[in-house]
């Protein structure tokens, strides 16, 4: 079996500590060091193997499910914590013991199928990776990225946004705006034009312990949707629901397993895949290509 393992010279852990560059150096398997999507891309071309271990953060994870997937049959995958959050490498077990974590990969005989998504965004762009928001998601990063960043940092805006909904407070009313679009599940137009959540994944937490794309992992050829035109009160009064893993109820315009679910913007509208932001008029999501995932741990 022919192992690398690519890791993210700009996830936040690499950047900071020298030492894990020296450590995960040593491992027994072609370790290369990405700076960016060219050299990612450069790297994945010159070096097919049939297991890969990739280290850094959610967008990482995204980058190089997504530049695998682009040459054809994914190999086996492990997901490496190194980031700010690591949203889906903590979801398939990691804990962030990177050296640790990516030994333990490279040897390990527990593998197991898992499901991804497909993302089309209107330049043509496919990712492949876990999750898409649009409106709250999109919403919450955007706050997100002007504050301080890290696990604690997000807990801590998510409950301002709960917290403060109820109340009419700014930032809650920002992260919970309404965004105009027609959104179509498996080609059935939705009668609502303006959406506080867009959600749709392959992780049944999609961060922070929220649950609401509860149904996520129960068919590989379906991706778990969910749609709610609910204003900022109403929807963070549901909110709870989505922490216990339980539907929306009432605050739910959408609650489904799709095939397909397209989403149209009037305008260009800002979308989150796997923690990146991608600006778009529309985006059509899918079941991606399902992956072998290696235990890490």
């Amino acid at each position: 079996m022919s192992t690398l393992v690519l890791v993210n010279r700009r996830a936040r852990r690499i950047a900071r500590e020298p030492s894990l560059t020296a450590a995960l150096s040593h491992l027994p398997a072609r370790v290369v060091f990405t700076s960016d999507l060219a050299d990612l891309d450069a790297c994945v071309e010159a070096h097919p193997a049939t297991r890969v271990v990739i280290v850094g953060g959610d967008g990482s994870h995204l980058a190089a499910l997504s530049s695998l997937a682009r040459r054809g049959a994914l190999p086996e995958v492990a997901l490496v914590a190194a980031g700010t959050v690591g949203t889906a490498a903590r979801a398939m077990g990691s804990r962030g013991r990177v050296v640790e974590e990516a030994r333990a990969a490279l040897c390990s005989k527990s593998v197991v199928t898992a499901p991804t998504i497909s993302v089309e965004l209107d330049d043509g762009r496919a990712l492949v990776g876990f999750t898409f928001g649009a409106g709250l998601v999109s919403g919450f990063f955007e706050e997100y990225d002007a504050s301080p960043r890290g696990l604690p940092a997000a807990a801590g805006l998510a409950l301002k946004i709960a917290l403060g909904a109820p109340l009419g407070r700014p930032t809650a009313g920002r992260v919970l705006a309404r965004v105009q679009a027609r959104v179509e599940a498996d080609g059935r137009a939705l009668p609502g034009d303006a959406y506080s959540l867009i959600v749709a994944s392959a992780l049944r937490d999609v961060g922070l312990g929220v649950k609401v794309t509860y149904r996520a992992r129960e068919r590989l050829d379906r991706v778990h949707a969910v749609a709610s035109t609910a204003s900022p009160s109403a929807l963070a009064l549901a909110s709870p629901r989505a922490l216990l893993g339980r539907s929306l109820g009432s605050a739910a315009a959408l609650d489904a397993l799709l095939a397909r679910l397209d989403v149209t913007f009037p305008r260009a509208t800002r979308v989150i895949v796997d923690g990146d932001s991608f600006s778009t008029t529309r985006a059509t999501v899918r079941p991606g290509p399902p992956i072998k995932r290696v235990a890490c741990g």
